[in-house]
């Protein structure tokens, strides 16, 4: 008898074939077989393809592949929660590993708790595995994003907390909500995604979760890599938009001219500069759009920002700024080396 499916997998990928092929067999050991898995390829040059092909010809679950163009996760996440045929969906990276019990254990939560819309869980440094990278997000008052926990011990988190935001290495959540805030915006390309659709899920009355016993491991390097241009660019693109089109109205303007008060001083101190005013550019050309997408959110409000906030450490900006840099992926024995080099990055 075919099995119910409760989960769809949603895994983009761009040229990590060797990664993704340990993420896959990760997941097709889960103690739960009620998923498929759905991975979207932004139009990778390695063997992607023929791996992916090769492993679904040897499992029991569904695996489907899609391929699109190279324009970032957001949009392959929204191409495979389109094309999802479970109700919940679960982002993966391909440089993520997952605990043998993670969806089984995600959905024991979610059906003990029917407030709850999404669940993570403690993202953790596959290099040291008593170390956390993330475990769920908060957002400061001008929108700044960052993780939580990061680099305690895993030891130290016990129970589950409701969170702003799940970092989308791993998150389980309801697909109907998703698309109810209108899925993730695609513009963004790199960056804030996760962070803007967990403000959206939370501004709309739903709440996002995370739970110490779902361990993600994640495969970066121990020291983040240098700073870039074009990442520096999305953040400070993504992060603007982000709050023009989420925060409430009353603060709204105190937070943009605090904001571009703060920007402006950036500007002047540290690098990066055309990069900074080239993000600062975009937003205004976006302004329609990006007011567009406020006024479908706002029509949306159950919950004020006040209470939104109250979930995080009530922060005006991250406690250790990064300045564009993110950790690096590591490379793995096998790996295609005949990739261009945006593959690096983490979550392309």
């Amino acid at each position: 008898m075919e099995t119910q499916l409760a989960v769809s997998v949603i895994i983009p990928t761009y040229n990590r074939e060797a990664e993704l092929k340990q993420t896959l067999s990760h997941l097709l050991e889960q103690t739960t077989r009620q998923f498929e898995i759905i991975v979207v390829d932004n139009s990778s040059v390695d063997n992607t393809a023929g791996m992916v092909a090769s492993m679904a010809e040897h499992t029991e679950i569904p695996i489907r592949y899609f391929v699109k163009p190279p324009n970032g996760p957001a949009s392959a996440r929204n191409l495979g929660l389109a094309n999802r045929k479970a109700p919940k969906v679960l982002f993966l990276d391909s440089d993520v590993n997952l605990k043998q019990d993670w969806i089984a254990t995600a959905l024991q939560f979610m059906q003990a708790r029917p407030d709850a819309t999404g669940v993570g869980g403690a993202v953790i440094y596959d290099f040291d595995r008593q170390r956390v990278n993330a475990f769920g997000g908060d957002i400061g008052f001008f929108g700044f994003a960052w993780d939580l926990c990061e680099n305690v011990s895993i030891d130290t988190l016990t129970e589950p907390e409701q969170r702003i935001w799940i970092n989308c290495s791993a998150m389980l959540v309801n697909a109907d909500a998703l698309e109810q805030v209108g899925a993730f915006d695609e513009r963004y390309f790199y960056g804030y995604e996760d962070s803007d659709i967990g403000w959206k899920l939370n501004i709309a009355g739903y709440s996002v979760w995370v739970h110490p016993e779902l361990h993600a491991y994640h495969k970066v390097q121990a020291q983040p890599g240098e700073a870039n241009g074009i990442i520096v660019r999305h953040y400070c693109k993504n992060r603007l938009a982000s709050l023009i089109q989420n925060a409430q109205a009353p603060a709204l303007l105190a937070r943009l001219f605090l904001y571009l008060s703060f920007s402006l001083i950036d500007l002047v101190v540290k690098p990066y500069r055309l990069a900074k005013l080239s993000a600062l550019g975009w937003n205004i050309l976006q302004l329609p759009t990006t007011w567009s997408q406020r006024k479908h959110i706002q029509a949306l409000r159950k919950v004020d920002d006040d209470a939104i906030f109250s979930l995080g450490e009530k922060r005006w900006l991250p406690p250790t700024p990064l300045n564009g840099q993110r950790r690096r992926p590591v490379e793995l024995e096998g790996a295609e080396s005949t990739a261009p080099t945006s593959k690096a990055d983490d979550r392309v």
